[in-house]
């Protein structure tokens, strides 16, 4: 062949990181639940990953015997010691393209390569390298000392709680940023947000968990750098999992105006409800008799002891049952909501 062209195109992926927590449960219909619900709910589920569930990788280990002292040892571990609660990856992007080419019957081989990359960080990681010198006989580690230092990113959770006027409280939670942007895509009354920090670490340990004098309480741990000791000094503001400038969360226009849709009563859009201890539920109404708008309800509690009302958020105060009144400021109309506190 004196001319020809033949080339071969493809891309490969690869993915490397963590991801830590099962947030979502197909049984519950977390898009059904109003906000205040559905911070209640996580709250009484979801349990946060604490930073001391880490993984140690023991690098190398030196054991020096001890003169004099018999199966006595002066250890010194390095240690790689990882932690991430949420989601955190990083992506390699590669393109390559191979093949040959002729001109005249001369030849020329085709070989192209591009790489890309990019990262994903939706949790609180951290990466630290550790130094533990330590006194083990017996093959007990009698006492230690461990230096720990590295990088660690904090993202700080928020979650807007939306009601039916498109107002918003904001609270911030525990459970990890990726988590709960997954279970809160499908209720549009709860948005979430989170910002990212990076700061230095390094932390100064007498007696690990792994010694004897720490089981008899001889044990200190010191902070010499924390949160205070910022890498970069502005915070990385997350939302939708894409990083923006500041929050743009603010009041919603409501999807429904309740006060044109009118009835002979006053209906509720539920009569009887379950709340754990210290939880909450916001009633939600669904239509108004007649010449009446919400600003002309009032709420009341029969027993403020076990659930109080507040302009139609109701919060648990202990276990037992009481009826919410809902009725218009004239006295004619009236509905009501029983409540069941739980003991959980």
């Amino acid at each position: 062949m004196k001319n020809c062209f033949f080339t071969l195109s493809f891309n490969t992926t690869q993915k490397l990181g963590v991801s830590t927590g099962k947030y979502r449960n197909y049984r519950i219909q977390f898009k059904d639940l109003d906000s205040s619900s559905f911070h209640a709910l996580l709250k009484s589920m979801i349990e946060p990953i604490a930073d001391t569930e880490e993984a140690s990788i023991p690098i190398c280990r030196i054991k020096v015997p001890i003169n004099g002292i018999p199966a006595a040892y002066l250890e010194m571990d390095l240690l790689a010691k990882l932690y991430a609660s949420g989601k955190t990856e990083i992506v390699l992007y590669n393109s390559h393209e191979i093949g040959f080419e002729t001109k005249n019957g001369q030849i020329r081989y085709i070989n192209e390569n591009d790489h890309d990359i990019n990262s994903i960080l939706q949790a609180s990681a951290k990466t630290v390298l550790g130094v533990n010198m330590g006194i083990e006989t017996a093959g007990f580690r009698l006492a230690d000392l461990e230096l720990d230092g590295g990088v660690k990113a904090l993202v700080k959770s928020t979650l807007h709680l939306y009601d039916e006027y498109g107002d918003y409280r904001s609270v911030s939670s525990e459970i990890p940023y990726s988590g709960l942007n997954e279970l809160a895509d499908s209720n549009p009354d709860v948005l979430v947000c989170g910002d990212l920090s990076l700061n230095w670490l390094l932390d100064l340990i007498i007696n690990t968990s792994k010694t004897q004098m720490n089981k008899l309480g001889f044990s200190r741990s010191y902070s010499i750098l924390d949160e205070d000791d910022q890498i970069f000094g502005n915070l990385h503001h997350l939302e939708n999992g894409h990083f923006v400038e500041k929050c743009t969360r603010g009041k919603q226009t409501a999807i429904l105006n309740m006060n044109e849709v009118k009835s002979d009563r006053i209906v509720l859009d539920s009569y009887a409800e379950v709340i754990s201890r210290q939880g909450s539920y916001t009633i939600r109404v669904k239509s108004l008799p007649s010449g009446y708008s919400r600003d002309d309800l009032i709420y009341s509690s029969e027993d403020p002891g076990i659930a109080a009302v507040n302009n139609g958020l109701i919060t648990a105060v202990s276990p037992g049952s009481v009826k919410i009144i809902v009725e218009t400021k004239d006295g004619k109309y009236r509905s009501y909501v029983n409540i069941l506190v739980s003991t959980q």
